[in-house]
């Protein structure tokens, strides 16, 4: 009895070591399986987030988006008729560039809990056997299903919706290479037209430089001929004065033929005197004669003193205004002023820093008086002119 229950002992000892190591493997197995459907799930939330939850609306392309291309040739006719291509038409699937609603979102914990609902459970809560295939559980009509019929239905549109838009880009790029070819050819057409206007234009501006210069040529001739047609008036008349003249001489040389050389002789030294004359009127020209004043004291007094002081001065125009003392005005013009300025001219000196005279500037030549100031404009004399007139310069008899 004691050898059958040590060998009871044994078996169960045997069994239960079976059952562990099974159950240790049984339990990897488990963890793997989990493993994998979270990472099964995980993607499926991936994969349902790449997948639109609807599909764009079929709409076609308003008036204002439907693009044409002038096919016409290109002719210097205004009034061409034009004839146009349509690129983008009503045939043009203008949803495919609408923005569809969004993508699936699936990474909440309500809809990850109905992805893992994968049998259909009875009231009691277990999984019901499928009537189909016996041994399984019924899988059609869960939770699970219902969310991966819904994403492969989206992904089967959304694949149709992209082989649609291949085929519009197919269709797209077809009508493009045409359009690029006419671009170069015109470009290249108005490259050459540009050199054109170009060549043209500059022989424009050439040929319009040429006839403002010939416009002046005209204009210079013109002028030549209107000033030779007024020495021709002034010729005649002279030559019908000097014909009056010969008329009457003659008629005194018919009455007085001794006298005949006399008169000849002064015909012609009247000619002479006549041509000295205009030539003298041709050269001479009005000279204003410069003299000093008279009355009251027309000198200024060389007492070494200054007279006054430069308070403006244009060194570019030699030109400047002196303020002279009330003594310097009075010993030029008289106590009451009333003489006329004395012409002359005086010495400019520029004070040095310490009080003395300085060095001289230059000259000047006193012109006008003003009446009720002390100012006098006078000349900067040019030849005499050392350095640059300034303000305060102090101005010195000769």
């Amino acid at each position: 009895m004691n050898k059958l229950l040590h060998a009871l002992i044994y078996i169960l000892l045997a069994v239960t070591g079976t059952m562990l190591y099974f159950e240790i493997q049984l339990d990897k197995k488990r963890q793997l399986l989990g493993d994998r459907n979270l990472a099964l799930e995980n993607a499926l939330v991936e994969l349902a987030s790449t997948i639109e939850t609807n599909s764009p609306p079929r709409t076609k392309l308003e008036s204002d988006q439907k693009c044409r291309i002038d096919i016409s040739p290109i002719e210097a006719n205004p009034e061409v008729s034009i004839v146009y291509s349509d690129i983008l038409d009503d045939s043009y699937r203008a949803h495919l560039e609408l923005n569809a609603s969004g993508p699936f979102s699936w990474n909440d914990a309500a809809t990850r809990l109905d992805l893992r609902k994968i049998y259909q459970l009875d009231r009691e809560g277990k999984p019901v056997p499928s009537k189909v295939n016996p041994g399984k559980f019924e899988q059609e009509g869960t939770p699970m299903a219902m969310l991966l019929a819904e994403l492969q239905k989206r992904a089967a549109a959304q694949l149709d919706t992209l082989k649609e838009t291949r085929k519009e880009l197919k269709a797209t790029r077809e009508k493009i290479p045409p359009i690029v070819k006419k671009f170069n050819d015109l470009a290249k057409e108005a490259r050459a037209d540009k050199k054109t206007i170009v060549d043209r234009d500059a022989t424009i501006k050439e040929l319009e430089t040429d006839k403002q210069k010939l416009s002046d040529d005209v204009k210079n001739r013109d002028r030549t001929i209107a000033d030779q047609n007024t020495e021709i008036s002034s010729l005649k008349q002279e030559v019908q004065t000097a014909r009056d003249e010969t008329a009457l001489k003659q008629e005194e040389l018919e009455k007085a033929q001794k006298k005949a050389d006399e008169l000849d002789r002064s015909l012609r030294q009247c000619r002479e005197d006549l041509r000295k004359a205009q030539e003298a009127l041709r050269n001479s020209g009005g000279v204003v004669a410069r003299g000093g004043g008279t009355g009251g004291a027309t000198a200024i007094m060389s007492d070494g003193k200054d007279k006054g002081k430069i308070v403006f001065c244009d060194n570019d125009k030699n030109f400047c205004v002196v303020e002279f003392h009330d003594d310097a005005l009075k010993e030029m013009m008289g106590d009451d002023l009333s003489a006329p300025l004395p012409i002359g001219e005086m010495i400019v000196r520029r004070p040095g820093a310490d009080g003395s005279l300085g060095v001289v500037v230059g000259r000047i030549s006193l012109k006008n008086f003003t009446r009720g100031t002390k100012l006098v404009t006078a000349d900067i004399l040019r030849e005499a002119k050392q350095t640059d007139f300034q303000p305060g310069d102090i101005v010195f008899p000769e």
